[in-house]
């Protein structure tokens, strides 16, 4: 709401007399109830927080620090009388907190081991995180079905890396050596969203761990392009298609990306 408003006669210019003052409808249902469609996103706590909270004018940005950490800073100081029925609400919200935060201790970098300076690197760090990939960190903390892109190149008969044929000329990339700076940037525009079936929390590791198996095996000097490091490449082979996590993929010009469970399942 604060970011919303906050767009309301940013800049200024001459306005109709009823215009001039600046003003936000907030709709709320018959008696108070909360739209399912924000529910879903927000929560009810927070929504309830915000509807008890929020006041008939605001003065923007002076209110948004207080109006903030009121809404979500009950654990510190409590100004609002809880009703009964929100304490179902609360208990949620807390809940898939602590969930959330369960999520993202798996993958927070450790502090560092005492020892010679000489041996500690970033590098070293970084091995102690839970993710092999970025794909696979944002698919571990973020809230919802995450989604999972792709760069899409083809592998030939003749085993060849690729451009798809009506993307750069359908020309050969090789892999014995890190793609140069406007090759990696051409490889880079090859990017796809695969469909939510391939982002489904079952789905999704199953997928990020096949295609990284297949890059390291087949493009592991692409991951030493700065443009190409951490990115997942979907090879298709010479009729323009793949599997992945239990699915059949083709890719057609007109149709785009199509898949379907592998016959048997």
């Amino acid at each position: 709401l604060l970011q919303r408003i906050g767009r309301l006669h940013r800049h200024a210019r001459c306005r109709p007399e009823p215009l001039r003052k600046a003003v936000c409808a907030v709709l709320v249902g018959a008696g108070g109830t909360l739209d399912a469609g924000s529910r879903a996103v927000y929560g009810q706590w927070l929504l309830c927080r915000t509807l008890a909270l929020l006041p008939e004018r605001l003065r923007l940005p002076s209110d948004i620090p207080r109006l903030v950490q009121t809404v979500y800073g009950w654990e510190e100081e409590e100004c609002l009388a809880v009703p009964p029925e929100w304490e179902k609400a609360r208990e949620e919200y807390q809940l898939a907190q602590d969930k959330r935060r369960e999520r993202a201790k798996a993958y927070a970098i450790s502090r560092p081991q005492t020892r010679a300076f000489d041996e500690a690197t970033l590098e070293d760090l970084m091995k102690s995180v839970g993710a092999p990939s970025d794909a696979a960190a944002l698919a571990a903390v973020r809230d919802g079905d995450p989604s999972l892109d792709v760069l899409v190149m083809m592998r030939d008969r003749e085993g060849r890396v690729r451009f798809l044929p009506w993307q750069e000329g359908g020309r050969a990339v090789p892999t014995d050596a890190p793609p140069s700076r406007e090759e990696s940037l051409s490889i880079a525009r090859q990017r796809l969203r695969l469909p939510g079936y391939f982002s489904k929390r079952w789905n999704i590791d199953e997928g990020i761990c096949e295609l990284e198996e297949q890059n390291l095996r087949d493009l592991a000097e692409w991951q030493r392009a700065p443009l190409l490091k951490g990115e997942l490449v979907l090879l298709l082979d010479a009729e323009m298609r793949a599997e992945l996590a239990g699915a059949c993929l083709r890719y057609d010009r007109e149709l785009g990306l199509t898949y379907w469970k592998e016959e048997g399942d």
